[in-house]
Order: C-alpha cells, then sequence, then structure tokens
C-alpha cells in the first residue's frame, strides 16, 4: 500500500499517537496530536486504537445493541453502532511530506501518518465489508473556520447484520481532512438521529492544529525493509529487542479508560476483562513459552524470541471493532499483537485461549526458526498445533488436554477401517493431505493431532523405539532444510527487490513460504528416508499398532 508521510510536530516518539483521554460521557475528548475535539455520546466505550493504524485516530463502540428481523420472521441480527474518527492527509500534506523527506537526510522524524487511501470514500470502498454501498445524499456546510461535507450513506443489499446508514462528516483543513463516521442499523437511525447529529456538532479544531504547519526531530529513524534470514543471530535480536520495546512503547500509549496494564512473565497485558482472566491468560501465555523451550532446545538455540503484547478485549464486539476498517499485516519481523477477548465460555473450554495457544506456539517457534516453521509438512505442524491449543496450566505445568470430538471422530474412522498409517501419514504433501478437502481433510487433520499427541505425550513417548521420533524427525528436517538452503545459495540466484510496501513485505514472506511447498517431496522423502532408516516391517507394525490402540 503506498504510504503517505505526512510530518507533524509534537513531543511524541515516532507513532504513539498518545492520546489525551478525557472522561466520556461528560466531557469532550481532545487528541492533541491531531488537533480535534469531539463529544462522543453518552456511556459509548472508547475503543484503544491499532499502534498501526495511523488513519484512524479514535473509535467509540455503542453499550446497546440494536436489533433487525429479516422480513417474514427470518434471522435476527446484533448490531452495535460505532463512532470513527479517521485522518486523510491531503494532496498539500504529501507534497509537503515529500519536500520535506527529500531535505531531511538524517530521516530523522516526528510522526508519521501511513494512510493507503485517497479520501474517505475510497476508505470506505476498500474497507467496507457489510455489503453494497452507495452515498443516498451529499451537502457542503460552511462552517467559521473551516468547510465540510455531509455524507449519507446507506447498505441495503448482501449487507450481514441488516440494512444500515452511515452519517459522516468529512471536515477540510489544510494539511488533513478529518472523517467523522458512524453507522448505526436503518431501521434504529430514528432513534439515534439526535444523538448522531449532536455528537457531529460537537467537532471543532482546536489551535494546537497549526502544528501540522510544521516538522521537527526526535532522532528516530526509519529503516528500511531487512531479510532476516540474511542476519547473525545477535544482528536479529538487536532488531527485535528494538521492534519490542516499540510495540510495547505504543500499545501502553492507546490504553483508553477501564483497560488495565500489567506484565506476566515475558508478555504485556492490555485487558479490558476481569483481572483473574488477564492473569490467567499471561501465565498461560508463559507455560507455552517454557513448554517449547523445554520440548525443543535444538531449534533455533541462539535465536531471541521477541515477548508478545497480548490485548485482551472485553467481548467480541470489542474485538470486531478494534480491527474494524483496518488491516492485520502479520508476517515477517513486525511485532505482532496478539488480541483476543474473553469469551465468557470459562477458562479451560475457552475457543479464545485455544486461539492463545496456537498463536503463541506460532510466533515461538517462527522466531526460533522460520525456515523450519514453513517446511513442516501438514501432519506435523498441525498435529503440534492441535496438541498445544488445548493446553492449560494446571498446577505448575501445563495440562495437554484431549479434543474429546476429534479423538470420536477418530475411532469412528479407525472402526470403519479408513484410518491413515502413521507410515502413510508421514508422507503426505500438503496437497495430499488436504486431499478433497472436507471429511478427508478433517480425518487427516484429527490423525495428525492423535499422531503427535502419541509421540510427545502418549504411550509413543514411552516406548524406547518411538520415543525419540519426533525430535530426530525434526532434527532430520531441520538439516535437510539447511542443505537445500546451501544448495540454492551456490546457484546465486538475483537478488530480489526490496518490498516497499506492507502488500509487497506480506508477499515477500508468502513467497518464501510457497518456495518451500516446491520442494515439499524432496523434503519429505529425505527427511523420511534418514529418520527412519533401520526401521523394519515389525517396527513399523509394533509402532501403528500401538498408536491405533491409544487414540
Amino acid at each position: 500500500m503506498t504510504r503517505l508521510l505526512l510530518w507533524l510536530m509534537c513531543a511524541c516518539a515516532i507513532a504513539t499517537l498518545a492520546l489525551d483521554v478525557r472522561a466520556q460521557g461528560s466531557k469532550p475528548y481532545e487528541n492533541q496530536d491531531f488537533g480535534y475535539r469531539i463529544k462522543a455520546p453518552k456511556e459509548w466505550t472508547q475503543i484503544p486504537m491499532q499502534s498501526t493504524e495511523k488513519w484512524q485516530t479514535a473509535k467509540w463502540l455503542c453499550n446497546r445493541s440494536y436489533f433487525y428481523t429479516e422480513s417474514g420472521g427470518g434471522w435476527t441480527y446484533e448490531h452495535k453502532p460505532e463512532l470513527v474518527v479517521l485522518a486523510f492527509p491531503t494532496q498539500a500534506a504529501r507534497k509537503r511530506a515529500e519536500v520535506e523527506k527529500k531535505e531531511d537526510k538524517d530521516k530523522n522524524v516526528i510522526l508519521v501518518i501511513e494512510n493507503p487511501y485517497k479520501d474517505y470514500l475510497d476508505y470506505l470502498k476498500r474497507t467496507n465489508n457489510d455489503g453494497g454501498f452507495y452515498v443516498s445524499d451529499e451537502k457542503p456546510i460552511d462552517l467559521k473556520d473551516h468547510k465540510v461535507t455531509c455524507y449519507e450513506i446507506k447498505i441495503e443489499k448482501l449487507t450481514r447484520t441488516g440494512p444500515k446508514r452511515i452519517i459522516t462528516w468529512v471536515h477540510h483543513t489544510t494539511l488533513v481532512d478529518y472523517a467523522v463516521q458512524i453507522d448505526v442499523l436503518e431501521d434504529s437511525y430514528d432513534k439515534l438521529k439526535k444523538e448522531v447529529t449532536d455528537t457531529q456538532k460537537s467537532f471543532e479544531l482546536l489551535s494546537v492544529s497549526g502544528r501540522l504547519a510544521g516538522a521537527a526531530s526526535t532522532g528516530e529513524r526509519i529503516e528500511d525493509f531487512v531479510d532476516e534470514d540474511k542476519l547473525t543471530p545477535e544482528q536479529r535480536k538487536t532488531r527485535r529487542v528494538e521492534s519490542e520495546k516499540t510495540a510495547h512503547r505504543k500499545a501502553k500509549a492507546t490504553v483508553t479508560e477501564g483497560w488495565d496494564v500489567l506484565q506476566v512473565g515475558r508478555f504485556l497485558i492490555l485487558s479490558h476483562s476481569d483481572a483473574k482472566f488477564a492473569q490467567r491468560v499471561g501465565e498461560q501465555a508463559e507455560a507455552v513459552f517454557k513448554w517449547c523451550e523445554s520440548t525443543f532446545p535444538f531449534v533455533g538455540t541462539n535465536e531471541y524470541v521477541r515477548q508478545p503484547v497480548i490485548r485482551i478485549c472485553a467481548n467480541q464486539d470489542e474485538e470486531r471493532s478494534f480491527f474494524g476498517g483496518g488491516s492485520f499485516f502479520v508476517f515477517g519481523d513486525r511485532m505482532p499483537e496478539i488480541v483476543m477477548h474473553n469469551d465468557q465460555a470459562g477458562f479451560v473450554t475457552s475457543y479464545e485461549v485455544d486461539y492463545l495457544n496456537r498463536t503463541i506456539f506460532s510466533l515461538w517457534f517462527q522466531d526460533r526458526d522460520s525456515n523450519l516453521w514453513w517446511a513442516m509438512p501438514g501432519w506435523l505442524s498441525n498435529g503440534l498445533t492441535q496438541l498445544v491449543e488445548k493446553s492449560r496450566l494446571d498446577k505448575g505445568k501445563l495440562d495437554f488436554r484431549t479434543d474429546v470430538y476429534g479423538r470420536d471422530e477418530l475411532r469412528e474412522l479407525i472402526r470403519a477401517g479408513n484410518g491413515t498409517k502413521p507410515r502413510e501419514l508421514f508422507k503426505l504433501t500438503d496437497s495430499d493431505y488436504v486431499g478433497g478437502g472436507g471429511d478427508q481433510w478433517a480425518s487427516r487433520h484429527y490423525q495428525s493431532g492423535a499422531l503427535v499427541r502419541h509421540l510427545t505425550v502418549g504411550e509413543g513417548a514411552k516406548n524406547s523405539k518411538s520415543k525419540d521420533v519426533l525430535r530426530n524427525y525434526m532434527k532430520t528436517l531441520r538439516t535437510v532444510v539447511s542443505e537445500i538452503e546451501a544448495a540454492e545459495s551456490a546457484k546465486k540466484p538475483v537478488e530480489a527487490a526490496k518490498p516497499k510496501t506492507e502488500e509487497e513485505e506480506e508477499a515477500f514472506f508468502k513467497n518464501k513460504n510457497q518456495e518451500w511447498k516446491k520442494k515439499e517431496q524432496e523434503l519429505l522423502d529425505a527427511t523420511f528416508d534418514r529418520c527412519f532408516h533401520g526401521w523394519s516391517d515389525s517396527d513399523w507394525a509394533a509402532f501403528e499398532k500401538s498408536y491405533f490402540e491409544n487414540v
């Protein structure tokens, strides 16, 4: 995406967007960095902003749900109105930023707005995923110090939660256009019209917006994209520690009223949930990290694993609003933020905790050895993920709970004579693993989970012949990966151009993944032959008998 840089004079570090958060309802909210004031509807909850989405400057979610029922007694949908204030650099701002960027030889910056959208309507066209929309009304208003364009937008077809109306006032200034957007269900618009109108009228520019005309240095430096594979472990650690510090600082700067900040082990927790749940989330994440370190000490021995930020939203609506209108980039050396919510399903049975486990596990592996992670065959990556996702910290250690539904499905397959033997599962490429999709994929999915469980915490981990299979397989896989890397390096391929946008970076890492998939058969055959060299048919028969009996 195109990066539009606007350099603003203020005392904050790059992209922190530290917000001056005021009490909601009774007092207006002021954003000193962008120079405006607005009064959100009473009792609406302010939502923290993604530190990477600079064009979104503030957001609120209504505490009350409204409902739409399809005609004829069809489905009933729930929707919570939302208010968001967006900033779009004008053409004048873009030109000024390019001039100042060229003049500043040290590349020192104060604040960066990265906005990939030309204007508000372009933003709506590219981010709205709630059905087709059209502008039903557009009119200009002249205020005493600036002009405003008032949009009324309707979403009537293919909408997920019912017909909606979006009321947006775009306030035009020399350097920035401010879009104040409020979306409501069409059926509830009349009830909310006064609140919507009062909120729109409450927006005003602050005198500090004059700061937008200048630029100053904080000593921070814009860094180019770097392929971490070409760095030493120490160089990677230096970059990761710096990105970690920056991510933690930015995350703390987004905290709004009602959110708690706590450090649990290596994890920074930002929580809008109850304290007990937040503490357990941090302890669970730390336990997964420790289990990875003790179980796979041979993976990326000298590599530094970043300490993530975990954001716990109060509920699914809040999490959805947090991501609304933005992007979510998780590839490469950028410090990820793990966002979840308290689904009130109980910690042990929570699908959100399952998600946390999967994400923490994936992050650990990718930081320790990304090429090994990308090169893992489907049975191994899926099996490990299934094992970890159902784990829960119990009495100081991880308890690897059984996926009862998956186990029962697998037992039915085995009874029907449709179970895949481990020897066959080891050799499946991703395309064979997925097969025709649907039931076949589910079958392989559950079987890979059962196989990894058997080799790590099941009977297979106690048998002298199979107890080291998983460790030896992963070590062998890594050796084969290294050999292929060395062979590819010897060919001296043409150096690819460095990515310059998030989209190009995402494509870069996806392409790396695809490159390993192209070598998949070579990896599988070489790893299997070396790992199981010397296994006789009777060894395989005993191993498979133990596996099937203990599913």
